[in-house]
């Protein structure tokens, strides 16, 4: 089994009609109101229905894009995803105007999250990152950390580079683990993630069916890119910083979708958020450390659908 690929069961599916829109990991599949008998304070946003189309997936495994965009009031090129009708993990659409709106949910409507009981991984690549960029990864994390209760450990510097195929299981690099979250700056000319010139960041999180009798699905790793052509201030504010991407692109590494309060760090554009808000506050106590553990799956390859880069 190739690393880096989805694990699927039976034939693969033909391609959706229509011109190629494809996401990281396979066929875009149009996003769906999540169902109405979600839990008290775990309600999605509420995106437009978008038109019915038949999936035949067969596999058990998530992955979203999350671009952030600058000077884009209302992003239309919200989180793509591969969903699994087996398990019914999928990715929310659109722009919430609820306080909150999780990245993934399952058939049950409870969102995907991180092991709060474990650390979470990660490896930085400042191969092109400004000078300050370290402290502002330090200080986002810390503040992502303060607002969540998820605890984060790095395994220091890295040479990888943001790319769509890049496998959530490298054993020969990492061990018998997960791969660890990278975090990431470059030329859109060097990667495959940065197709709008106009992004701020990409995050990629990767969603699998859980086994924790809670219930939802686990993120078990991201990548996480920056675009050095935006060349914003380092640090975090007065005005669109750096330090502001950063909180934005992680609190979608550990499940947030995007929200319509100006208020908040998970609103679609930067203008100069400095703090999570208390939309962002509600998210995280929701895929943070006060919804408790959450146990991962153990690690192994996944197999994906051959996907072209368009």
């Amino acid at each position: 089994m190739d690393v880096g690929q989805w694990q699927t069961t039976g034939p693969l599916p033909p391609p959706p009609p229509g011109p190629p829109t494809l996401p990281p990991y396979g066929w875009v599949i149009p996003r769906q109101q999540a169902p109405p008998n979600l839990p008290a304070g775990l309600q999605p946003p509420l995106a437009p229905a978008a038109p019915a189309r038949q999936t035949h997936w067969l596999g058990w495994v998530a992955a979203a894009l999350a671009t952030f965009v600058f000077a884009v009031p209302v992003l239309l090129a919200s989180p793509h995803s591969a969903t699994s009708s087996s398990t019914g993990l999928r990715a929310v659409a659109g722009v919430s105007q609820r306080p909150w709106s999780p990245e993934f949910l399952d058939a049950s409507g409870l969102p995907a999250r991180w092991d709060p009981c474990t650390p979470i991984e990660y490896v930085v690549n400042y191969a092109h990152a400004p000078a300050g960029a370290e402290a502002d990864v330090e200080q986002a994390i810390a503040r992502l950390t303060s607002a969540s209760g998820l605890r984060f450990v790095s395994r220091g510097l890295s040479s990888e580079r943001a790319t769509r195929d890049r496998s959530a299981y490298q054993p020969e690099v990492y061990g018998h683990s997960w791969a660890p979250v990278l975090i990431s700056w470059s030329p859109p000319a060097q990667t495959d993630l940065l197709r709008d010139p106009k992004s701020e960041a990409v995050t990629v999180p990767i969603a699998v069916v859980s086994k924790s009798r809670t219930g939802g699905g686990s993120l078990v790793s991201a990548e996480v890119v920056l675009n050095t052509d935006r060349q914003l201030a380092v640090g975090f504010g007065p005005g669109p910083s750096e330090g502001e991407v950063l909180m934005h692109e992680l609190g979608h590494a550990v499940g947030l979708g995007h929200v319509a309060s100006r208020d908040d760090a998970m609103y679609p554009s930067v203008r100069g958020i400095a703090a999570y808000g208390a939309g962002d506050l509600a998210g995280f106590a929701a895929v943070g450390r006060p919804a408790g553990c959450h146990a991962a799956p153990p690690p192994h390859p996944l197999r994906s659908l051959p996907a072209p880069v368009g």
